[in-house]
């Protein structure tokens, strides 16, 4: 298994420190999307799109990512991780070139289709798995996925300030341009860890269609996986719907505008940061991270459900604060618990598996919750609530298992 030792050994080959170079990659990758990601939906509706046709945009998107994380985690255990991290680069930047250059809704679908072929997350994670020990692992996927809270403040606020100055293009150029650098940043800078472990002889065997379900099935053949699995998309579908039910109720309850609303997002990723960058390591060192999932899960049920209950403005600040500071807890800590319970060999798609179940909840949870808003402005939070309550008890019995 990975270990200390190697994370040593890399640091010493390479003056930046890889996990360093994993952050700033992450980051940039999540400035880039940032950048055009609030600007899709208007950039279709100039092409005529209805919303059936929006919803597709976002559709497609989760869609293909669900069918390549965990074939690229898959690929990355096998002929590693820089390679995969090239290639998804590589693909977001042609996704960028022909956002860019689009002057139809099909080539806008086009784009979106690519950016859900080059998903990274789970490659990134299943790196910082190779990189660390259990101990040092928590801390370690904490820090790096801050750089995606980083992306989400800085992203559309750079994206909405330069639209001004090139209408969609701007944007889409800077885009690409991130993207390259951060392709030369990974291919000059980045050392491959596949080599540095134990399992390099995976290399040797051919991944076929047979053998990659063959993988994948027995692997969710753990119950401890498929808990942690189905934790994943519990939390994940509760949680795709507020970037859609949180605007619509700040400003039908509050009478909060768009600026405000895109403040508060900024809010919540400043709470990402702190939670990650900051908190989750020192908290790691006390507590498992199967009781670090199970805490986070019963602060974002206390916090969806003081919502509806009290309508007040404060309350709603604090019950956001205590809902992403539990959702932010737990992304971190099922990424390494799942990690500490799977074969080194196993990394790249175990994580890109969690990665792509993710992704398939983002689609119905929009869809269904802004139906439930339509009937009672209150229903998506009961709706979540169930769904976290389903994770929580799903937590529960990882716990009593432990």
């Amino acid at each position: 298994m990975s270990g200390n030792g190697e994370e040593t050994n890399l640091h010493n080959i390479h003056r930046i420190p890889p996990l360093t170079i994993i952050f700033i990659t992450l980051l940039v990758d999540s400035v880039g999307y940032g950048l055009v990601i609030p600007l899709i939906p208007f950039y279709a509706l100039n092409f005529g799109a209805s919303s059936t046709l929006l919803g597709l945009l976002v559709a497609v998107f989760a869609l293909m990512q669900f069918f390549f994380a965990p074939f690229l985690g898959r690929l990355s255990d096998r002929i590693g991780r820089r390679k995969i991290l090239l290639y998804s680069l590589l693909f977001s930047s042609i996704s960028f070139i022909i956002f860019t250059i689009a002057s139809s809704f099909i080539m806008l679908l086009v784009s979106r289709i690519i950016a859900g072929m080059a998903t990274e997350y789970g490659v990134a994670y299943a790196y910082i798995s190779d990189l660390t020990g259990e101990k040092s692992r928590t801390s370690a996927m904490g820090k790096v996925g801050a750089a995606s809270n980083i992306g989400i403040i800085l992203g559309p606020a750079l994206g909405g300030f330069i639209n001004i100055y090139g209408r969609f293009w701007i944007p889409g150029l800077t885009a690409i341009t991130l993207t390259v650098l951060n392709l030369l940043i990974v291919y000059l800078f980045l050392p491959e860890t596949v080599k540095f472990n134990n399992h390099s002889q995976v290399d040797c065997k051919p991944l076929t269609p047979l053998s990659y379900i063959k993988d994948i099935t027995l692997l969710v053949k753990s119950s401890t996986i498929r808990l942690t699995l189905g934790i994943v998309f519990a939390m994940g579908f509760a949680f795709a719907a507020m970037p859609v039910v949180l605007p619509l109720y700040s400003w039908d309850v509050f009478a909060l505008g768009e600026a405000a609303v895109g403040a508060f997002f900024a809010y919540i990723g400043i709470i990402g940061f702190i939670i990650q960058f900051i908190l989750v390591g020192k908290i790691s060192k006390k507590i498992k991270d199967e009781f670090i999932i199970l805490t986070g899960i019963f602060l974002t049920l206390i916090g969806v459900f003081i919502i509806p209950l009290i309508p007040s403005i404060i309350l709603f600040m604090a019950s956001i604060t205590v809902i992403s500071a539990g959702v932010f807890l737990v992304d971190v800590a099922v990424c390494s618990f799942l990690s500490k319970k799977t074969n080194p060999e196993d990394y790249g798609v175990t994580l890109g598996i969690s990665e792509s179940i993710s992704s398939i909840a983002r689609i119905p949870g929009p869809i269904i919750a802004g139906l439930a808003y339509q009937l009672a402005i209150f229903a998506p939070f009961y709706l979540a609530g169930a769904l976290i309550l389903a994770a929580l008890f799903l937590s529960a019995v990882l716990v009593i298992r432990k």
